[in-house]
């Protein structure tokens, strides 16, 4: 039961990691247009997926170069450091990664659903429907306009 406030917060975290990098895409990464935004998005979570399963992969070396021109302090090993950077480069990026991953699908199926949308907008029996749609309002409104004048009448 001692872990569950850290689950509550890490969860809390997550979160705000999460909206504050969509919100950050979405007036960074080609505000102005879904689909560029969306392709870009998915391409680059994938990418970035790609490179974070070889860097955890055995043959990397990047982070050993990157700890020895930023060597650690004389309290912490070189291991501890190599360490230390590795999981900070690894879980930010995966998490950047699942972030723009979601981002693109969904602002692609946005941008599916939406093209979808217009061609049945335009579509003889979409426009036939909307016709039988507004007379049943136009009815509706009729009687319960006549209803209520009736209820005031007696």
């Amino acid at each position: 039961m001692s872990s569950f406030p850290l689950q509550i917060i890490t969860g809390i975290l997550c979160a705000s990691y999460w909206r504050g990098s969509w919100y950050f895409l979405d007036h960074t990464l080609f505000p102005e247009n879904r689909f560029r935004s969306g392709v870009v998005s998915l391409a680059s979570g994938i990418t970035l997926l790609g490179m974070k399963q070889y860097i955890l992969s055995p043959s990397y070396n990047g982070t050993k170069q990157l700890v020895r021109v930023f060597p650690p302090p004389k309290s912490t090993s070189l291991r501890t450091r190599y360490l230390q950077t590795n999981r900070f480069f690894v879980l930010y990026g995966i998490s950047s990664a699942c972030v723009l991953l979601w981002r693109g699908t969904w602002l692609l199926w946005d941008e599916t659903a939406d093209s979808v949308d217009n061609l049945w907008r335009r579509s003889p029996q979409s426009q036939i429907i909307q016709r039988q749609s507004q007379l049943n309002i136009d009815i509706l409104r009729r009687h319960s306009i006549s209803k209520e004048t009736g209820d005031k009448d007696s």
